[in-house]
């Protein structure tokens, strides 16, 4: 018997069934705790924003400042700025969409690894977790080179 229940795209899953009282597939790994998949879609809860000549980039991960009122790029240095809102998705130059959980399209990533908020980059992720003083927060994990699961975990005191 292996020590997983399926493989999705190449990814070994400890838990796969169906939500039997809202008939969605629910995944569990040992990163993602829940995700549930609407059959047909790619699960991704998606937050439309307009904002002209924003200068965002695709992978970006951001948060929401309630003192300037707007988005402004993670960071996991400071317990002001790693609290991670999602992952941003570019549309054009004046509007981009941010992925809060579920599936994402990036480029060059490594299938099974899981990406943590850059304590060094603004808005970068990293594949080496943040050690203290800085903030360990997983944003997503990789299922593919170009595909992975957003699944944001609250921000922690770097081991």
């Amino acid at each position: 018997m292996p020590a997983y229940d399926a493989v999705i795209n190449g990814v070994k899953v400890t838990q796969f069934g169906e939500n039997e009282n809202t008939g969605v597939n629910v995944i569990k790994r040992l990163f993602v705790d829940c995700i549930e998949i609407t059959p047909g879609s790619s699960g991704s809860p998606i937050v439309p924003v307009e904002s002209p000549a924003h200068g965002l980039t695709t992978g970006d991960c951001i948060y929401y400042d309630g003192g300037t009122i707007q988005y402004e790029l993670a960071q996991a240095n400071s317990v002001n700025t790693t609290d991670v809102m999602g992952v941003v998705q570019v549309v054009d130059a004046d509007s981009f969409n941010i992925i809060t959980s579920g599936v994402i399209e990036l480029s060059g990533l490594t299938p099974g690894a899981i990406y943590y908020l850059s304590a060094t980059n603004a808005g970068e992720t990293t594949t080496t977790a943040p050690t203290a003083p800085n903030f360990e927060a997983a944003v997503y994990r990789a299922y593919s080179t170009n595909q992975a699961v957003v699944n944001i975990q609250l921000p922690l005191v770097g081991a």
